[in-house]
This record gives C-alpha cells, structure tokens and sequence, in this order.
C-alpha cells in the first residue's frame, strides 16, 4: 500500500497500473547536473513530476517497482532523477542518483519521460532536473520535486 504527499504544486495524483517492462537503469553520480550559472542561459525543468507504484508486490519489507514520469523539456539531452528516503528501524538517509536519457529510459515521447526502478519501503523524496548542452548540466535549485511513501 503507498500513500503520497506532494511538493511540487503540478504533481499528480497517485495511481496504480499494470506492471510493465523496464530497462536498466543507468546510476549517476550526485555531481553530474549541476547548477550551470552560464549566464543568459535560461534553465527550465519539467512541470510536474509523478510517480507510480505499480501493482505487483514482492512481500512485505521488500523493493516494490515505481514508475516515474514527468514533462519532456524542449532542448533537453537528458535528465538527472535524484531521490532520498529513510525507512526504519534506523531511519538512516539513502540516496540514488540516475542519468535518464532515450538510451534508459521506460518510455520517452514528445510529452512525457517515463522511468522505471525498485525502491525499498520508506519514506521517499524525489526530484527531476532537465540536462542541457555537451556538459549536461542543469538547474538542479528549481528542480521538480515529489515525496511519497511506500510502505
């Protein structure tokens, strides 16, 4: 069962679907995306960011499989999805980092991005930033955000 709060004031709703196939997911360092602060470079990043617990469960206290989506930037190279959670008993933070291009990516159409992973129980807090140019850096301060339990 998931419950979701929201940070982000375009999010959507929380959903379930069918489970579908993924792709592997290309793990990222944190440094990769940072703040460009090129001047006259406008930094945009998605709308909204949301994310899905699909149905098929694996048993209590086990990964469950999530799908992310969120707005496709005109101009975009890439983009960087950065989470952290905490989960008990040690309610310890942990953090991934993914580098999601066409290459990796669920799905990728003119509007939307989707993304595929298994993530533990915990109480999540995500984020999305567009990546630009051959350095594939972005504005990751104004990053698209979205926080939601699994439990």
């Amino acid at each position: 069962m998931a419950t979701r709060t929201t940070t982000a004031a375009f999010a959507i709703g929380w959903h379930l679907a069918a489970v579908g196939t993924t792709l592997p997911a290309q793990r990222a360092s944190v440094e990769q995306g940072q703040a460009s602060g090129a001047r006259g470079t406008r930094a945009r990043n998605p709308h909204s960011l949301n994310a899905v617990q699909l149905l098929a469960r694996a048993g209590p206290g086990r990964d469950e499989r999530v799908r992310f989506q969120w707005d496709q930037v005109d101009g975009a190279k890439g983009y960087l999805l950065i989470g952290r959670w905490t989960q008990p008993p040690s309610w310890t933070i942990q953090s991934r980092a993914y580098r999601v291009g066409a290459a990796n990516a669920t799905s990728s159409t003119s509007d939307h991005v989707t993304f595929e992973v298994l993530l533990p129980p915990g109480s999540h807090s995500w984020r999305v930033t567009a990546l630009f140019g051959a350095r594939l850096v972005g504005d990751t301060a104004t990053a698209t955000t979205f926080a939601f339990d699994i439990k």
